[in-house]
């Protein structure tokens, strides 16, 4: 199906603007409501099928910013401030994943999956951090960059309504942490790549 001026086509040019960071998720704001009989019904799977794929996308771009981001961070202050600003994408991935003008059914199970990746994302890094604290390597440094993790959690995101809110511009704000670790070893190399693509139901 051509993309043009319908509901289908601005929806789908949004999408693949979004999925390229082409686009804001605020420009979303504009976008029509869908329902499943708004559309033809070839149309709708399509549709689901744009959607599932931009956020699995930008899913992967998300991740893979973190990723570096911890491996670039040696102390605690500048791991709370790389969650901090991996907080941020979060917002605005959520806010096209749980977007109102979406069907219900449709935003809750990509929101889950959204969700259930930031929570084994935590749990990873948090299990990482802990690894050499449980060893006694630099207790009062690990300790330091551990706490810095608890204390920064990406799954703050998960607590508040999706929102655009403009989130997509990258916060400068700073997590908790001290400066008392800069310069130890931090005690991961990187966060395994997310859950393969799931199927969402469309009928």
């Amino acid at each position: 199906m051509l993309v043009g001026d319908s509901d289908y086509g601005r929806w789908v040019g949004f999408l693949r603007a979004w999925e390229r960071q082409e686009a804001g998720s605020h420009e979303a704001d504009a976008l029509p409501v869908l329902t499943q009989g708004s559309l033809p019904s070839t149309s709708w799977p399509l549709l689901v099928n744009h959607l599932v794929g931009a956020v699995s996308t930008r899913l992967g771009i998300w991740n893979a910013a973190l990723t570096r981001a911890i491996a670039q961070a040696n102390d605690p202050f500048s791991i709370g401030r790389a969650l901090a600003q991996s907080r941020s994408g979060l917002h605005a991935l959520r806010a096209v994943a749980g977007h109102p003008h979406l069907p219900g059914d449709l935003t809750r199970q990509l929101l889950e999956q959204v969700d259930a990746q930031v929570r084994s994302a935590q749990q990873q890094l948090e299990e990482q951090a802990a690894r050499p604290v449980a060893r006694g390597a630099d207790t009062a440094q690990m300790q330091a960059l551990l706490r810095a993790v608890r204390e920064n959690p990406l799954t703050a995101v998960l607590a508040a309504a999706p929102s655009s809110g403009g989130q997509d511009t990258r916060s400068t704000a700073a997590g908790s942490g001290t400066e008392a670790g800069r310069g130890a070893s931090h005690p991961w190399k990187a966060i395994p790549p997310g859950p393969p693509r799931r199927r969402i139901i469309t009928d």
